[in-house]
């Protein structure tokens, strides 16, 4: 696969942006409303896949972002397939690759109706995926692909591989890579609705082999399993423990060992805790969403923090009645998190509102979540939006979900079911480059479009955020962008710095609450160009003396 970019031509028309941006956005200072985010068509036929199947977007080191499905065809045939965006998820190119073939649930009575992946730094991308029919026909499969090379090594029947039985009842689907390559998965059990893990016999799955480390739960019921790798390369387990009333339980494993016994984490006097949802930071605390009570409404979509020791008490985010989903699914969540710093962002079908898909926020340390955005938009359709997966790895480090949050939902309320990407701070026409570096209390500044688009004429919002409250921050701008490393792990994510370099103040007051909105028009003859900008935020708490933001770059059609 040619992974390679075209050179980016621009004219000097690009310079008056420059002059239109800084001019206004040095007299702005309130971010306008967030409304709908833009969402992008992957696939037009897919699928409706089992709860388990949610990580299916990864990003990469070049910061290319990789989806994997199940493709619908209307000869029955159920294909995984890949499809690669090489600008930050607005445009998505289909490869020709197929993972599974006639042997491995491509087609026939049980085709395959799941996948998850996961990458690794070498740039391989680990993806499972299932034939799971209820009830007595399960099968699961494995298959490495090297994104850079293009090839790919033999497909392993997992099933198989174990001795599993095809009436082994399962929907084991969860795949991630640790510290130092090594791949996990969520693997068939040996009796029905018991999960297992599996590692890779050898770092990045050199020996296309894995090896079983038994039961997640410890013998005894676990669906829905997921997997987060922690900062201490520690692998934990949220599950579905299908015991009366039925819970969320967590159990770790040391890479040697089970850390003891499971822990339930979602009690409830109604019945069942379902859908975990599980994200690990850099600093050493993992989050969990679930929803409690899902079947005795009402239900209650529930976070907890394991702060590396212990669970802290649960935070409810929102609650639906029975009225309220009227019938429709829960399974409508998802979580992840800013890696650096432990904010959490979650999304959800908002039942108990109007139907949309929305974003809510917590930063580290806060008693509640916050809206952020409704990422698409109010439907009274049934089942409109489910089973939302949220990117995001701990380890390799380019793969984090806060380079650049991304979403991939399965739409529609009936087949052909629509697969769509929501980039959840971007905009068409606006490609995130690296990420900024800490300031003063470990926050790192962000640069964003938050309204309008890159087009000839049109107005456009910048807003830098989590800068120093109070302090002043450079705004360069570039021909294109660009990777010039500051030291500290900082980088300049631009070349060609043209003038002026305006100077702008953040309100707030104090680490992280450094705020300012840049307000302009983009000049009417810059149609076909493209051009880079990033913030520079004056801080003697930051190594360089100044924290950098990530980097942009506007692609005007």
């Amino acid at each position: 696969m040619n992974r390679s970019r075209p050179p980016s031509i621009v004219r000097p028309s690009v310079r008056p942006v420059v002059a239109a941006l800084a001019v206004a956005g040095a007299l702005a200072l309130a971010a306008p409303p967030a409304g709908a985010q833009s969402s992008v068509q992957i696939a037009p036929d897919v699928i409706h896949p089992p709860t388990s199947a949610r990580k299916t977007v990864v990003r990469d080191a070049q910061g290319f972002l990789h989806c994997v499905f199940v493709e619908n065809l209307p000869n029955g045939d159920r294909p995984v397939r890949l499809a690669t965006s090489f600008d930050g998820g607005t445009n998505w190119t289909l490869t020709p690759f197929v993972f599974n073939d006639a042997t491995s649930a491509l087609n026939g009575t049980f085709p395959t109706n799941g996948c998850n992946a996961a990458i690794d730094e070498q740039g391989n991308l680990h993806v499972v995926w299932g034939a799971y029919h209820y009830s007595s026909n399960y099968a699961q499969y494995y298959r490495r692909y090297d994104l850079g090379a293009g090839t790919a090594a033999p497909i392993v029947d997992l099933s198989a591989a174990f001795g599993r039985s095809a009436s082994t009842r399962t929907d084991a689907m969860a795949i991630t890579v640790d510290a130092n390559g090594r791949v996990y998965l969520v693997l068939q059990g040996t009796t029905s609705w018991e999960d297992h893990l599996a590692v890779s016999t050898q770092p990045f799955n050199a020996q296309n082999q894995f090896q079983d480390l038994g039961s997640v739960s410890g013998g005894y019921s676990a669906q829905q399993t997921k997997l987060a790798v922690d900062a201490t390369n520690r692998v934990h387990c949220a599950f579905y423990r299908n015991q009366p009333p039925g819970v969320i339980a967590h159990r770790i494993w040391t890479g040697t060992a089970w850390a003891g016994a499971s822990v339930t984490v979602g009690g409830t006097s109604g019945v069942n805790d379902y859908h975990p949802s599980l994200a690990a930071d850099a600093l050493g605390a993992v989050h969990l969403a679930y929803v409690r009570d899902a079947a005795s409404p009402p239900a209650v979509i529930e976070y907890r923090r394991y702060n590396g020791a212990s669970w802290e008490a649960p935070i409810g985010v929102a609650t639906f009645t029975s009225t309220q989903l009227a019938g429709s699914t829960t399974d409508v969540m998802a979580l992840a998190c800013e890696e650096s710093t432990g904010h959490v962002y979650l999304t959800y079908r908002d039942y108990a509102g109007v139907g949309d898909l929305v974003l809510v926020e917590k930063a580290s340390g806060a008693s509640a979540f916050t809206k952020v955005h409704t990422l698409l938009p109010a439907s009274a359709g049934k089942n409109t939006y489910v089973r939302p997966g949220l990117r995001g790895q701990l380890f390799p480090s380019s793969a984090r979900a806060e380079h650049r949050f991304g979403l991939v939902v399965r739409v529609g309320t009936a087949s052909p079911y629509e697969l769509r990407y929501v980039d959840l701070f971007g905009v068409p026409g606006v490609e995130i480059v690296g990420q900024g570096c800490p300031g003063s209390g470990g926050f790192v500044p962000k640069l964003a479009v938050t309204s309008g688009t890159p087009m000839a004429g049109a107005p456009i919002a910048l807003v830098l955020s989590d800068g120093l409250g109070g302090a002043n921050a450079v705004l360069l701008f570039g021909l294109d962008k660009g990777e010039t490393p500051l030291g500290f792990g900082c980088s300049l994510h631009l070349t060609g710095v043209l003038p002026p370099a305006p100077v702008v103040p953040l309100g707030g007051s104090g680490p992280g609450t450094g705020t300012v909105t840049l307000l302009g028009a983009l000049p009417s003859d810059i149609g076909g160009n493209s051009f880079a900008l990033q913030a520079f935020v004056l801080d003697a708490g930051a190594p360089l003396g100044f924290a950098p933001t990530n980097g942009l770059k506007l692609n005007v059609p």
